[in-house]
């Protein structure tokens, strides 16, 4: 299935503020039923053929609705605004040409009317960024830039962390994994308290708020939403995500993560289109 999401991107300097406003609100609707109708397009399995080509104008992402990597990129894609192609592949039972796509088999995977590839969700995020105008989402001084990827690598460990949860692994570790746990979120918490900003890229969402926000998100439906107790500023920061019309209007609610999550375990071909 085919979605073609499109945000509002343009304004007009010296509007009134209730112009300003009116835009702002017709830009998070379109944002959530972008969101909405990309959320509900079916996956594509083995057996189905392979889309046809990427229109003029549109770039295409590989997806899959519940999966963390990919959200980071359609992330990225509300953000800036970019008109874009959201097809879902089934990663429990994959279509045979999407490994021509992705040798690795994995989402995201950026497709450009070019039929240039791009994927890693990282290396997706980052192409956007240079590869499209309007707002940039990493800084230009490259000092700014290294700092946010810095604080990024500050939290790699946390995706592996909920998937050994989530996977059931060392059953018996649970307390030492969620210790672990404990203290990747306090790193962060030490980040937001010395620089004195909501965000962690400074006083508005960035880049590298977007790439760490989907594992967050997930953690109210892994019960390990307790992991951020100690941690005021880490909840402020999550707060003010949820806020943001681009993170608002691709939050998956806590029980339907839930339900994917546990047929995923299975691994049921049913996964991931669970709800539809």
């Amino acid at each position: 299935m085919i979605h073609i999401g499109t945000t509002a991107s343009s304004g007009v300097l010296g509007v009134v503020s209730t112009k300003l406003g009116s835009w702002a609100r017709g830009r998070a609707l379109s944002l959530r039923c972008a969101a909405m109708s990309g959320g509900s397009a079916r996956s594509l399995g083995k057996g189905s053929p392979p889309p046809g080509p990427v229109p003029e104008g549109v770039i295409r992402v590989y997806s899959m609705r519940f999966c963390p990597f990919a959200e980071r990129t359609r992330l990225v894609l509300n953000a800036k605004g970019i008109r874009h192609e959201v097809i879902n592949i089934n990663l429990k039972n994959k279509p045979e040409w999407f490994f021509e796509k992705n040798p690795l088999g994995l989402v995201p995977v950026l497709e450009n009317s070019q039929g240039q590839l791009i994927y890693e969700s990282t290396i997706t995020c980052e192409y956007l960024d240079e590869a499209y105008p309007g707002k940039k989402l990493l800084p230009d001084d490259p000092y700014e830039k290294a700092r946010q990827k810095m604080i990024f690598e500050l939290s790699s460990q946390i995706p592996t962390l909920l998937i050994c949860f989530l996977r059931g692994q060392n059953k018996d570790d649970y307390s030492g994994q969620k210790e672990q746990l404990h203290k990747e979120f306090s790193k962060l918490e030490e980040v937001l308290t010395n620089k004195k900003t909501t965000f962690f890229g400074g006083k508005n969402i960035s880049m590298v708020d977007y790439l760490i926000w989907p594992w967050f998100e997930r953690l109210e439906a892994v019960e390990l939403i307790d992991c951020v107790d100690h941690t005021p500023k880490l909840k402020l920061w999550m707060e003010a995500m949820r806020k943001d019309p681009t993170v608002s209007a691709l939050i998956t609610d806590a029980k339907t993560l839930r339900g994917f999550i546990d047929l995923y375990l299975q691994n049921s071909p049913d996964a991931c289109d669970y709800g539809l």
